[in-house]
């Protein structure tokens, strides 16, 4: 599965009960992109409990009241195999599912997503699992996101051809358009690497062309902003023509990190 996907259109993969081989390890793709930072929660609910479902209500409250989240572009995948069955995503043949404790459990996934503002991403009577013994088609797996990163999702879709040995889960692919605009770099002068014997030469060639230095009154101060002017403009003129421009590295470090 993980060879099959491409790095220049791949950001994240999350896995759900992924296959282990005999050394008890599963495979990872250790090429990653750099992209801006997404909360992505990768759950798994269990049939029997909610415990899955308060230590999320829990972290969304402890993260709602963190200083770096009070933004507005703090946006939230959630998805994984919740586990859950509902009118509201399973198709109408999977009604025996339907029981009063299912739909509880349900109804408490809902309740819980309204408050937090998400939105399902995976449109609803989308089958997720083909059962190995039945060969049912059900929806317990779900794609979740903030409200206002819906209208950038570009596509949610699940994929059976590519479903993965070992598993019967379908792979789920999720298409969030992220672009943002990107700072130009300001080129700036490589004094490191200036030839500063050219550039005193240069510089003092400059200076006589602004003839000899002239001692002025405490009246004259409007003579001696515009002297001052052309010293500084000289100076700037030489920097420009002598001092070289740095090239900035790609693996530059920020000035915070």
């Amino acid at each position: 599965m993980l060879e099959s996907v491409y790095d220049d259109k791949v950001d994240v993969v999350c896995i759900q009960e992924p296959y282990i081989d005999f050394r008890d390890t599963s495979r990872a793709n250790p090429h990653c992109n750099e992209t801006i930072t997404l909360i992505i929660i990768n759950v798994y609910f269990n049939q029997e409990h909610d415990r899955t479902l308060v230590i999320l209500h829990d972290y969304m409250k402890w993260a709602a009241e963190q200083p770096q989240q009070q933004c507005e572009c703090t946006y939230y995948i959630i998805l994984g195999d919740f586990n859950r069955h509902s009118p509201a995503w399973d198709e109408a043949h999977n009604k025996h599912l339907f029981t009063r404790p299912n739909l509880d459990a349900a109804d408490a996934l809902l309740r819980f997503m309204a408050d937090c503002d998400m939105r399902m991403a995976l449109p609803r009577y989308i089958p997720t699992l083909r059962s190995f013994s039945t060969e049912n088609l059900t929806r317990p797996d779900n794609v979740w996101v903030s409200a206002e990163l819906l209208p950038r999702t570009d596509h949610c879709e699940v994929l059976p051809e590519l479903q993965p040995p070992k598993t019967d889960h379908f792979p789920i692919i999720t298409e969030v358009c992220l672009r943002f605009d990107v700072q130009e770099i300001e080129p700036r002068r490589n004094f490191r690497m200036t030839d500063w014997k050219e550039f005193n030469k240069i510089l003092s060639r400059e200076f006589t062309l602004l003839g000899q230095p002239v001692e002025y009154s405490a009246g004259e101060k409007d003579q001696f902003i515009v002297k001052l002017g052309a010293f500084m403009d000289t100076i700037q003129h030489v920097v420009e023509q002598e001092v070289p421009l740095s090239r900035p590295t790609p693996y530059s470090k920020h000035w915070w990190s």
